[in-house]
């Protein structure tokens, strides 16, 4: 399996507000540490050009960090935002009557877990589905009048027949 993604942003807005929030916050931690040296600088030292020196090196050091956590904040994000993603995908599958879909994760993702969790699940439902559809089959085969019953059958395999619970079977109901 490949483990690097291709697409960098799966979730735009959810990934761009994250990565906004912590370069905001890192922004205010370190402008807040930078304005109480600045202010303690000003009452012990009467050097006007070590302090300004101090401040264009601070600064510089703080675009880089602000960089640094931009790069991390986005790779974080997509550690989130790529594992929703996949889930809006494996939902959708299962809508169209999909039992052979999985949530297949990279191994640094989040929601590791819930993936497992929610394949775990969806192998039961294929399981207890496919069996319904071979108990269906069997009883529409052993009705051979043109009955209520017969009918009866007849609906119950046409609607279970909407699930695909094999990788080779048709989506379309016969």
């Amino acid at each position: 399996m490949q483990e690097r993604r291709q697409q960098l942003i799966v979730n735009s807005r959810f990934q761009h507000q994250f990565i906004l929030k912590t370069v905001m916050l890192s922004f205010i931690f370190v402008n807040s540490i930078l304005i109480v040296h600045f202010l303690l600088s000003l009452t012990n030292t009467p050097k006007v050009y070590y302090n300004l020196i101090i401040g264009i090196t601070v600064a510089f050091i703080e675009g880089i960090a602000l960089l640094l956590i931009f790069y991390l904040s986005r790779k974080a994000s997509l550690r989130i935002a790529g594992p929703i993603y996949r889930f809006e995908q494996v939902l959708k599958a299962l809508n169209e009557g999909d039992l052979t879909t999985r949530a297949i994760l990279r191994k640094n993702d989040s929601f590791t877990e819930s993936a497992q969790t929610l394949n775990e699940s969806i192998e039961t439902l294929r399981r207890r589905i496919e069996s319904i559809q071979d108990s269906a089959a069997i009883l529409r085969n052993q009705i051979t009048d043109d009955t209520e019953a017969s009918q009866s059958a007849d609906s119950l395999c046409r609607q279970l027949s909407v699930f695909k619970v094999r990788k080779d079977d048709l989506k379309d109901a016969p």
